[in-house]
């Protein structure tokens, strides 16, 4: 799944820009990250986030077993302590996270 800030490999997406004797002056790209945290925090497995190991959706248990009554709420509030809100979604095997914007959190 590709991020804003990574590519189709979960890579940095790097842009280089060279001035006119060749040398590097530009690369990372720069945005808003909030769509590759919401990924990250869903594939992500209770503990395996070290600073914050309470962080996880782990997503792939979802779909090999009984889905967690209160998942949902979980998975909202881990995304309100990294700044994100918006609405979570679950119909069958899909997943819809909507990021409100910014200005309107």
């Amino acid at each position: 799944m590709r991020g804003i800030l990574t590519d189709d490999n979960d890579e940095l997406t790097i842009l280089t820009t060279r001035d006119a004797s060749g040398k590097i002056t530009g690369g990372f790209v720069i945005g808003d990250n909030r769509a590759d945290v919401v990924k990250r925090l869903l594939i992500a497995y209770l503990g395996e986030i070290k600073e914050d190991p309470l962080l996880g959706g782990n997503v792939m248990a979802l779909s090999h077993g009984r889905v967690d009554p209160f998942w949902r709420g979980k998975m909202k509030k881990q995304l309100a302590s990294q700044g994100i809100t918006g609405n979570i979604r679950l119909s069958g095997a899909e997943i819809e996270i909507e990021i409100e914007n910014e200005e309107n959190s």
